[in-house]
């Protein structure tokens, strides 16, 4: 699985606990942004947003540098062929 990470300014807040399919390994997230993130300094936490069930997406929120905290938006690549097939079957009725 592939997360794009993107820093930003939310508006939408609706969010929920990660559901159980789209859950991924919250450490080996902490670990590439410890490796990767100028001023990371851990303190997770993730939450789904409600909508955007074919290419979930989430919420981040990390502890940086000074204290501060920081909001990314992680948008996860929809698994295997289902959504192609889908976009397939939709664009066809067309």
């Amino acid at each position: 699985m592939r997360l794009k990470l993107v820093a930003a300014m939310l508006t939408y807040a609706n969010t929920v606990p990660v559901m159980e399919r789209h859950r991924f390994d919250i450490g080996s997230l902490d670990r590439y942004l410890r490796q990767h993130l100028d001023g990371y300094r851990g303190g997770l936490e993730v939450r789904q947003f409600d909508s955007g069930h074919s290419n979930p997406t989430f919420f981040v929120s990390a502890e940086m540098a000074g204290g501060k905290r920081q909001d990314f938006r992680a948008a996860q690549e929809a698994a295997g062929t289902l959504v192609v097939s889908a976009t397939r079957s939709i664009a066809s009725s067309a």
